[in-house]
């Protein structure tokens, strides 16, 4: 098996970029197809060479100590090249033991620097080690989510699944594939996958529970949310600006209620935060209203609040735009809904100051929605 698979990689390499990716897509499932277990409940084919158990054994402590250690980056550290280069240095020296394993964490520092080419490298190569290995695959599909390749990462996640059915761990990661597609109803149905066999409930329970009521409400099924998150995913990719996570919310009023999407990057720069979004707003109109409507995506720093000042604060904001523009905030929303408000840097820090006080502007900011009769 790992022969055939090696030699699949070998002619897939010499393809088009194109139809290499849809082979890391699709070929593995169909080659791999699942984990190689002995009788001991452990995965073959690490390696194609035998190798000293004792050497395998250090080897695997030290991937473990390094993923906990690469998990626990903050976004400065993962922007830093001296502190990439040194995760990347101490998983190069697991490569003759176990380089599964090393190829792995190389993949995942890879992701975090953001060079496409050499993750899939890393992974593939990791693949051949250990073909059909749902570790692999499990976070093959994180560094994919986080660098916005969101229906791939959703296709490994379910690789990792089908691999290792009864894995709490890929069972999450499929879960949270899912919602940043948002698949709020396939997501939902994981989610009681997960809570008929957890001891405790899952944490996106009440949230995703509430979001397929919001979509419900809005007549927008999986594949129209996938629209505005993939648009997302695009946006971000395109300006090499990656997430460190898609976090969930239900805004509002009962009767008048829409899903909030925090997306956490990896920048520093507040300029460049509000210039994301103001840009992904224009851009977002190109969707149609029916499917951005329930949906709010904002950008946001890593572990940031809404907002750093007093409400009382934020009120004078927005008073002194309404000044600045000449309309109230609701004429502002009503254009900007149309695509006809002020091009400028300003809205967006008017739109923002708008969202951040949502309860106090739910009316002007969510209007007419629509139930079904």
């Amino acid at each position: 098996m790992t022969e055939l698979l090696s030699k699949a990689f070998e002619k897939a390499e010499k393809l088009p970029k194109k139809i290499q990716d849809e082979i890391g897509r699709n070929l593995l499932k169909e080659i791999a197809g699942g984990p190689q277990w002995d009788e001991t409940g452990k995965t073959r084919g690490r390696s194609s060479q035998p190798a000293d158990p004792e050497l395998t054994r250090q080897a695997r402590e030290a991937s473990v100590l390094l993923t906990d250690e690469l998990n626990r980056l903050d976004a400065g550290q993962r922007q830093d090249p001296v502190t990439l280069q040194g995760f990347e240095n101490r998983a190069e020296s697991l490569l003759a033991d176990d380089p599964a394993e090393a190829h792995r964490l190389l993949g995942a520092v890879a992701a975090f620097r953001q060079d496409v080419r050499e993750m899939h490298d890393h992974y593939w190569n990791a693949l051949r080690h250990a073909p059909g290995d749902p570790l692999i695959f499990h976070n093959y599909s994180q560094s994919l989510g986080r660098l916005g390749f969101l229906t791939d990462a959703l296709r490994y996640a379910e690789l990792a699944c089908e691999s290792a059915p009864d894995s709490p761990e890929y069972l999450a990661g499929l879960i949270r594939a899912t919602s940043d597609l948002g698949y709020m109803f396939r997501c939902r149905e994981l989610i009681t996958r997960w809570n008929r066999s957890a001891e405790t409930g899952h944490p996106l329970s009440d949230v995703i529970g509430k979001a397929v009521k919001v979509m419900e409400a809005y007549e927008i099924a999986d594949r129209d949310a996938e629209q505005i998150h993939g648009m997302a995913a695009r946006f971000l990719r395109e300006r090499d600006v990656s997430v460190h996570q898609r976090l969930y919310k239900i805004m509002g009023r009962k009767g008048s209620e829409w899903i909030w999407c925090g997306y956490e990057l990896d920048i520093n720069d507040e300029r460049l935060l509000i210039e994301l979004q103001y840009q992904f707003s224009r851009q977002s109109h190109a969707v149609p209203s029916k499917i951005t409507e329930p949906f709010d995506i904002e950008f946001l720093f890593e572990g940031s609040a809404p907002t750093m000042i007093s409400d009382e604060e934020i009120e004078m904001q927005i008073a002194e735009y309404e000044k600045q523009y000449g309309m109230t905030s609701e004429e502002f929303m009503r254009q900007m809904r149309e695509g006809t408000a002020p091009d400028e840097f300003e809205t967006m820090s008017w739109m923002i100051s708008l969202r951040t006080l949502q309860d106090e502007y739910s009316d002007i900011l969510k209007p007419g929605i629509r139930r079904r009769s």
